[in-house]
């Protein structure tokens, strides 16, 4: 009896999955949508961040579009970031920067010529060790022009005269795009 009815089960759940087995047609949709403008033409309004290199700051990374230009020193001490973004809210900007919510960066807020402009600085921490950043950015729509300065942890207060040099450089001027 035991036998018969270890039997009826395994039949009843074969045939309850033999309908698992049933072929099913993806249907794939597709959207036309007409491009107004070529992506690379976004840069074509922006101005041109302008600061001074340190001496002995060599560039890392220059794009060639110039939307973003990286400087480091040649021991690696410190990094300056410019970099123009498709971006004008504050908040929006604090976190794709620092990674954090924009409630837990006390953001200083002034003023550059007639555009507002904010100042922050926060620490990330690492497995080779933290690094520290202070940020500079002016907001004109539809442009975000930001200019970074990292130094490592260790490094303490030895680069705040060249950072407080770039950032006290630091201007827009209009050009052909970036």
């Amino acid at each position: 009896m035991k036998k018969r009815l270890i039997l009826a089960c395994m039949a009843a759940c074969a045939a309850l999955l033999c309908a698992c087995s049933v072929q099913t047609r993806t249907a794939w949709e597709t959207v036309d949508d007409m491009i107004v403008q070529d992506c690379a033409s976004w840069q074509s309004g922006a101005k041109i961040i302008s600061f001074e290199v340190p001496a002995g700051a060599g560039a890392q990374e220059l794009d060639g579009s110039g939307a973003r230009q990286v400087y480091a020193a040649a021991d690696g001490a410190y990094e300056i970031v410019a970099e123009v973004l498709l971006d004008t809210s504050v908040d929006s900007v604090v976190r794709s920067l620092t990674g954090f919510p924009p409630e837990r960066v006390q953001v200083v807020e002034t003023r550059c010529g007639e555009l507002p402009e904010y100042q922050f600085a926060w620490y990330a921490g690492s497995d080779e060790g933290g690094r520290l950043y202070r940020a500079d950015v002016v907001l004109e729509e539809p442009y975000c022009y930001a200019l970074l300065f990292s130094t490592s942890e260790q490094s303490g207060t030895k680069y705040d005269s060249i950072a407080a040099r770039v950032f006290a450089s630091m201007s827009l001027a209009d050009g052909d795009g970036v």
